[in-house]
């Protein structure tokens, strides 16, 4: 099958795990509004406390420079991935669900700010399991070898 957009000929390939039906482009969507609306809402719940919490950690960590543990800084990282996850990962789909700036179709519509959002997500979700395996495995060194632990951290502190 092949259809024209703006001129260009595409051809529609039938992808098994993917709908590629067009006749179902101007049908019904498939949440109704009481639907979108409790999506929007857990949306808006999860972010906020995602974003709430976080913060909290990345206050009390600030208070407590000074006594800050090399071991500690880890966390810092991970907060502020985390964090960051919250404004990029759940900011946009809030906007829309709730039709914020009441506009005809999808707040933004450039695909490119849609690439951005999920650039920055995907790098701060990297970065958070990194930080992950990095605790786990300075962990693992401090239970089970402690002498190894000490002798690193006193190397990493000079």
């Amino acid at each position: 099958m092949e259809i024209t957009l703006k001129g260009f000929p595409l051809k529609v390939v039938n992808i098994p795990w993917r709908n590629n039906n067009l006749s179902t482009l101007h049908t019904d969507p498939p949440l109704s509004e009481q639907g979108e609306t409790i999506v929007g809402v857990y949306l808006l719940v999860l972010g906020w406390l995602s974003w709430f919490g976080n913060s909290l950690v990345i206050f009390v960590l600030y208070r407590q420079r000074a006594l800050l543990q090399p071991t500690d800084f880890f966390t810092l990282n991970l907060a502020i991935s985390d964090a960051s996850i919250s404004v990029f990962g759940y900011s946009r789909g809030i906007l829309e669900i709730f039709n914020i700036l009441k506009d005809d179709g999808y707040l933004i519509t450039w695909i490119w700010t849609c690439q951005v959002d999920g650039f920055f997500t995907l790098l701060f979700g990297l970065v958070s399991i990194n930080t992950l395996t990095v605790i786990s495995v300075t962990r693992y060194i401090k239970g089970c070898h402690p002498q190894k632990g000490q002798d690193y951290l006193l190397r990493v502190q000079v």
